[in-house]
């Protein structure tokens, strides 16, 4: 059950940092569509608007994601328990190999609070990343008909269409981060805006605080805070008016932004019967990069370079 809840607290917490909108692989197509609708901007030209800006970057969000597809890397994600004080009553710590197949991401767990998996429970997660990878692999083969490209890509052109409807953006200032010149774009919703699919409804309870690279149109932090208490899936999971959500990116190999950080607060997750406070903060590391074109026949860990 606490594997359950886990899951969900990181799926919506991920949605409240944009990252359901860019968990596809392939938004080239829909990213394109949307940059002619809204303006977008060429790469040497200045910035026209802050909604031109966050267009751009989305179109090379869709780049850095093809890249991604072809490293592995690290997550080490941090489940901190509350009481109601705010005091840390349990700490949690899960580290996962990380490798994409096709649209599924697989992450075999390795550690527990920074222990090595035993043999035993080593063996049982070496079994069941088997039997998802048949299914990442057989997902992959399905999803290379016209039907289901088509059917990918309207849920594209969706999830892209919320950005310029539910939100105004606006120029905040500029600053320098990791040595990259930025601007700072602040993201407030639409109060008329009547959103209807899930992660809409969830964005419009944040306003943003984004910085863009003026350099490559890169995101290289977020920051949200919640202007309204939500609930999420059937009370499972709460999300506070004031919670804080943010992720950084990091640049890789001089080639692509990958993610360096995501971490979100004050968030009341539904465990059994008890209601428990809690904090997520992941890390990612270790990226290293493998052939896309190469035939995966197992996640352990990559040989030390």
């Amino acid at each position: 059950m606490r594997a359950r809840i886990a899951t969900e607290i990181r799926s919506y917490a991920l949605i409240c940092i944009f990252l359901f909108a860019l968990q596809k692989s392939d938004w080239s197509q829909a990213v394109n569509a949307a940059s002619e609708q809204n303006g977008a901007i060429p790469v040497a030209s200045g910035p026209a608007t802050a909604l031109s800006v966050v267009t751009e970057s989305l179109r090379h969000a869709a780049d850095d994601l093809q890249l991604r597809k072809n490293y592995t890397y690290q997550e080490r994600e941090v489940e901190k328990h509350l009481d109601g004080s705010g005091n840390i009553t349990k700490t949690i710590v899960h580290t996962y190999d990380i490798v994409v197949i096709g649209q599924t991401r697989l992450a075999r767990l390795i550690a527990k609070d920074d222990q090595p998996l035993g043999e035993m429970e080593a063996s049982k997660e070496e079994d069941r990343i088997r039997k998802e990878q048949k299914k990442a692999e057989e997902r992959m083969r399905k999803a290379n008909s016209r039907e289901e490209a088509d059917k990918e890509e309207d849920n594209e052109r969706r999830t892209i269409k919320y950005f310029p409807e539910m939100y105004s953006f606006a120029f905040a200032g500029e600053d320098v981060v990791d040595g990259e010149p930025v601007w700072i774009i602040t993201a407030t919703p639409i109060a008329s805006y009547r959103p209807h699919a899930m992660e809409a409804r969830v964005l419009k309870c944040l306003r943003w605080k984004l910085w863009i690279t003026k350099n490559g149109y890169h995101w290289v932090r977020r920051e949200g805070e919640a202007i309204n208490d939500f609930n999420l899936g059937l009370f499972l999971v709460k999300l506070h008016k004031g919670m804080r959500v943010q992720m950084e990116q990091t640049k890789v190999n001089n080639e692509v932004w990958l993610p360096r950080l995501a971490r979100a607060s004050d968030i009341d997750a539904r465990i059994v019967w008890h209601t428990q406070r809690v904090e997520l903060e992941t890390t990612y590391s270790d990226y290293k990069k493998f052939r896309a074109d190469s035939k995966v026949t197992g996640i352990a860990a990559p040989p030390p370079q």
